[in-house]
């Protein structure tokens, strides 16, 4: 059995603050919270080793890019090989199109979250 850090309230209150803006200082962090800067700083600084923050990301925007069109696909494979499934896989990382790609259980195989410009990117996407 996977063994789990135990988060305090403090803890949680970090990562709930820095989930919405890893960027906020750490001097702020520490008022938010009612720590000092060096605990909230060994805190973040724990909360990372323990891979609890595995990342800092730019979340990018995609209607600010043209891409004016979210779409949300189910995909079913005709062959569900071990093969086809990661020749799949493969795939849609390539395309830029793709947001996220989800393996699903039930009707479909897979689930795709795509941004494309319009209708017409949309089912030129589809029919590759």
């Amino acid at each position: 059995m996977p063994k789990f850090l135990a988060l305090d309230k403090v803890d949680r209150k970090l990562l709930n603050l820095l989930q919405k803006d890893n960027q906020i200082p750490t001097r702020t962090l520490a008022e938010k919270v009612h720590i000092s800067q060096p605990t909230c700083l060994r805190r973040i600084r724990d909360l990372r080793e323990a891979g609890v923050i595995s990342a800092d990301v730019a979340l990018v925007d995609p209607f600010a890019l043209g891409y004016g069109m979210l779409a949300f696909l189910e995909v079913s494979l005709i062959n569900q090989s071990d093969e086809h499934m990661q020749e799949f896989e493969a795939r849609m990382a390539k395309e830029t199109e793709v947001m996220q790609c989800y393996f699903v259980s039930g009707e479909y195989d897979y689930f795709l979250v795509v941004h494309v410009i319009d209708m017409d990117a949309y089912y030129q996407f589809v029919r590759k």
